[in-house]
């Protein structure tokens, strides 16, 4: 871990380390792809005139000046584009450019064909937003996507009410990136059905998780293990995906840093400053750190497997325990109507007081086991 912030030290220097560059360009540029194409590169004011914008999310901003720098200490007499749309098509073939003949495809299967049926007999109206997104997802007419993949905890239905959302991962093919028309065509799609997502589960952070077809020739697991295609169902395209995977070691301790930089800033924030929106987003990163950890230090886990072996790991569990016990007891409520414009940051309004308050209330102590976790973390990984 030692190596690993040194190497962020010198990034942020201007100091060139090609592997890392590669991967911080990697990483960058699949961020400001999300983005894009789950329409949060406008802030939400803006989404009022979409297609139309006036500014671009902060984020964005920032993620263009990194991929920018990057291709400045790689190339010292580049020029950015104008527009985003240019920016990301001038990016997307430098992507490309990084491949080099990396060995041979590999392709991994999606066994299971989706079936609504299950969550009809399930439980009709909690799902129902599952069901009409997997029906219009279908019913789309869009040759951008190669395969629609849903994940986790909603095929193996052991998904928490109320907390779980939707883990839907997109494959787009290199025809999205052919111009500027045909990216906000393919992007103006995606943001129609993505109101399905809000309105299953309005606090869900991530939207849809999006790769496109040059990425996967340059695959790194880190950034979605393929083994979350056993606890998959396929909703639309190919159920094989081609990959050239590339030696990610570096990577997972990559993953490892950011998790806790991020964990570290959620301790920092003042606990005031917390509503039942930005309480989900810490404790999905604190549920998360198992995985990240364990594959770090060994292999790739799925998430269920992690907790049930956390004693193996960690001698401190109680950030664990308060996550979860957050998770059982997180307020659920849906709202009927879901405009793309609204942020989801206002669903704290929508909430129960009394039951928010009751949460948030957990959060000081949620910090400080945090805090326990992360030092001891460290001592581990530099022995």
């Amino acid at each position: 871990m030692n190596a690993l912030f040194l190497e962020e030290k010198n990034f942020i220097a201007g100091i060139p380390h090609k592997a890392y560059l590669k991967s911080q360009f990697r990483y960058f540029f699949n961020l400001l792809q999300n983005i894009y194409f789950n329409g949060n590169d406008i802030t939400p004011l803006n989404k009022l005139c979409y297609p139309f914008s006036i500014s671009q999310h902060p984020t964005v901003t920032k993620l263009i000046s990194q991929i920018e720098k990057i291709r400045q200490l790689d190339t010292p007499n580049y020029q950015r584009q104008t527009s985003l749309e240019d920016f990301l098509i001038n990016n997307h073939s430098f992507l490309t450019s990084l491949e080099n003949n990396i060995g041979s495809i590999e392709s991994k299967t999606i066994k299971n064909n989706l079936n609504t049926e299950l969550y009809k007999s399930t439980d009709k109206k909690y799902f129902q937003h599952l069901i009409i997104l997997i029906d219009k997802i279908k019913n789309l007419k869009n040759d951008c996507l190669d395969s629609v993949i849903l994940s986790n905890s909603m095929v193996t239905m052991d998904y928490c009410k109320g907390y779980s959302d939707l883990d839907i991962l997109l494959i787009i093919n290199k025809k999205a990136f052919k111009s500027k028309s045909t990216l906000r065509k393919c992007r103006a799609k995606i943001i129609k059905v993505s109101k399905h997502l809000y309105l299953h589960d309005p606090t869900q952070h991530h939207g849809f998780f999006i790769f496109n077809s040059n990425e996967l020739m340059m695959y790194t697991e880190a950034t979605y293990p393929t083994l979350l295609h056993n606890y998959s169902s396929l909703i639309s395209g190919s159920n094989k995906i081609n990959y050239k995977f590339i030696d990610d070691s570096f990577e997972k301790k990559v993953f490892l840093y950011r998790s806790i930089m991020k964990l570290i800033s959620f301790i920092d924030t003042p606990n005031n400053s917390f509503d039942i929106f930005k309480l989900k987003d810490f404790v999905s990163q604190v549920t998360l750190f198992p995985v990240l950890f364990i594959q770090a230090k060994e292999d790739y886990i799925y998430k269920r497997d992690a907790f049930k072996n956390l004693n193996k790991y960690f001698k401190s569990i109680e950030a664990f325990k308060i996550a979860e016990e957050i998770r059982q007891n997180f307020p659920y409520k849906r709202v009927r109507f879901w405009p793309n414009f609204i942020h989801p940051t206002v669903l704290p309004l929508f909430h129960k007081k009394r039951h928010s308050t009751e949460l948030l209330l957990k959060i000081e102590p949620l910090k400080k086991e945090v805090l326990v976790l992360i030092s001891e973390c460290l001592i581990n990984l530099s022995k």
